[in-house]
């Protein structure tokens, strides 16, 4: 029985080996070599005889999506339409893994109830440079959940998301980096539909990130960043939230709307916050940075408590507007801290 040595490592495909062999009948070198998942054994030399079985690929998930030959889908669409006939829902979801494909995947994602698309490469916060990317618009179909997580997203003259009709949808947003650079970036009329953007970063150009009509949008732990920071994502009877996150870009809120900014900041070249919603609004523990703009602007029927926030503005009313300001605990180090508002009501506190 020949003995086989000095075999260095073999791991995945396109490698190519050399083993050298002794045993009683000679010895000899073969070169093992693969390029699809199987192996190849060539001998080199006479006197050894070695039977090698084939090497059988197995995969972690059936929904891989890259050009390679060990994933089983080309398109995103493709490994979709695959795991929603396999079964896919909220109670057994599948994980459709991308592979990064050395440019953008061009396509128009249609999500559905229980899809969760994956960046194989983890996204621009562990792979800088080499993020896998779709360049489309993804958009949900029903009721349900799904998330996308990894991914660059990048607008293609639409918006790289957008939410429509009535069904209850639920959708994350985690680890991505979203690109709004040639067209606005999330658009959302959907009446029942709760959207996350957590763990993001983002870039805006000439554009504004978010416009809804309906509902809102929670950013968490965000850093969405915009050379454009006059042109204001809207919220008309929709809310907006933002924990933990770093925003530059200004937010309108109307009709019905609500903002909650919670230990957040805020950098704009317009005033930070309009509103004019009467939905329960609040400011907590946030600062708000505008140039010579008003930072704050509060209309209408809005009430607004404000509390443990700074505000840097030259303007000469740093908060303004018709509607009512009650505050607690409130900094300015800018050249202003003028306040203009038609009523405002300290809030009681314990010091």
């Amino acid at each position: 029985m020949s003995q086989i040595q000095n075999l260095s490592p073999i791991v995945g495909t396109g490698f190519i080996s050399t083993i050298n062999n002794i045993g009683p009948n000679g010895s000899g070198n073969f070169t093992v070599e693969s390029t699809d998942g199987s192996v190849t054994i060539t001998p080199i030399a006479n006197g050894v005889n070695l039977s090698v079985a084939a090497v059988t690929y197995y995969s972690l998930t059936p929904f891989i999506v890259g050009s390679d030959i060990h994933s089983q889908y080309s398109t995103i669409g493709a490994a979709i339409t695959a795991a929603v006939a396999a079964g896919a829902s909220s109670s057994t979801p599948a994980a459709i893994f991308i592979k990064f494909n050395g440019s953008p995947y061009t396509e128009n994602p249609v999500l559905q109830d229980g899809i969760n698309l994956i960046g194989f490469d983890g996204g621009n916060f562990n792979n800088a440079g080499n993020s896998t990317a779709i360049t489309g618009k993804i958009t949900f179909s029903g009721a349900g959940y799904a998330s996308v997580q990894g991914l660059t997203l990048n607008t293609n003259g639409d918006y790289f998301a957008e939410f429509t009709g009535s069904s209850s949808v639920n959708i994350l947003f985690k680890n991505c980096t979203l690109n709004a650079t040639n067209a606005n970036g999330l658009h959302n009329t959907n009446t029942a539909a709760s959207i996350l953007i957590w763990y993001c970063n983002g870039n805006c150009t000439t554009n504004t990130f978010f416009i809804c009509t309906s509902q809102g949008v929670d950013v968490r732990y965000s850093y969405l960043f915009s050379l454009n920071t006059t042109t204001a994502s809207t919220f008309t009877n929709a809310g907006f939230t933002s924990h933990f996150s770093e925003l530059f870009f200004p937010v309108t809120v109307s009709g019905t709307g609500f903002y909650n900014i919670i230990n957040s900041r805020v950098v704009t070249a317009a005033a930070c916050v309009t509103t004019s919603g009467s939905g329960p609004s609040v400011i907590n523990n946030s600062e708000f940075i505008s140039s010579t703009f008003s930072s704050l602007v509060i209309n209408g029927s809005a009430v607004i408590p404000v509390m443990n926030s700074s505000f840097q503005s030259s303007n000469t009313n740093v908060i303004t507007g018709s509607g009512t300001l009650n505050y607690a605990f409130l900094a300015f180090y800018g050249s202003s801290s003028g306040v203009n508002v038609s009523t405002l009501t300290p809030l009681p506190t314990l010091i």
